[in-house]
């Protein structure tokens, strides 16, 4: 069991796209955030939930944190995760990536770096939704979300409907894992779940695998 690297789940909540909160999708018996959970869970000591919807959580048994900045996308989740994590290494999964796999996982948090933070990606694509931040981010998406609250004058910033968290990876130093050539990589490994057609798939996905095992 993992002791010093918290295992935090983001959960965003209704998806416009979805038409419904994905976490809370089931497939079988299990709701999606159930079958994230209890991945995390059997690796990290500590696992808690960023949402803000806490109340719908509550049979997780697990600290359940709000964005302190609500309404500004995973950047958002990813800054409350590191402001009530208790570790300094912290790993990252959204309910968006549910076949993320614990051997991924685990080679993530096997690398040695002196970067702050540490992304697998897919090729060119990169998973930064599924990554080791440290608590010395933190002040990093900490100015990013305060900039995007006021503009110089004061006044609230609309220009800008999301930051980019690739580019404040890119400010901060990050390393970057291609993982498609290692041994537990299949091209479903980081299967985006974004609307109901996605949701379909998934199943027929998850039933294969049951049946392979």
């Amino acid at each position: 069991m993992i002791k010093d690297t918290t295992g935090i789940i983001l959960s965003g909540g209704k998806s416009e796209r979805m038409g419904a909160n994905k976490a809370l999708l089931k497939i079988g018996d299990q709701t999606i955030i159930e079958i994230i959970y209890a991945r995390m869970k059997s690796l990290f000591a500590n696992v808690i939930v960023i949402s803000n919807e806490p109340d719908l959580y509550q049979f997780l048994e697990a600290p359940i944190y709000k964005d302190i900045y609500p309404g500004k996308g995973p950047m958002s989740g990813i800054h409350s995760g590191l402001a009530n994590s208790v570790t300094e290494r912290n790993f990252f999964v959204s309910c968006d990536l549910p076949l993320v796999k614990i051997e991924l996982i685990e080679y993530i948090l096997s690398i040695k770096t002196d970067k702050s933070a540490t992304i697998p990606s897919e090729g060119n694509y990169i998973q930064t939704l599924c990554a080791v931040y440290e608590k010395s981010c933190f002040p990093f998406f900490d100015e990013r979300l305060k900039r995007k609250e006021t503009d110089t004058d004061g006044k609230s910033n609309k220009k800008q409907k999301q930051f980019s968290i690739l580019n404040l990876i890119a400010e901060i130093g990050a390393e970057i894992i291609d993982v498609t050539a290692l041994p537990f990589y299949d091209d479903k490994l980081f299967f985006n779940l974004n609307n109901m057609t996605d949701f379909e798939s998934l199943k027929k996905i998850i039933e294969r695998q049951n049946e392979n095992m």
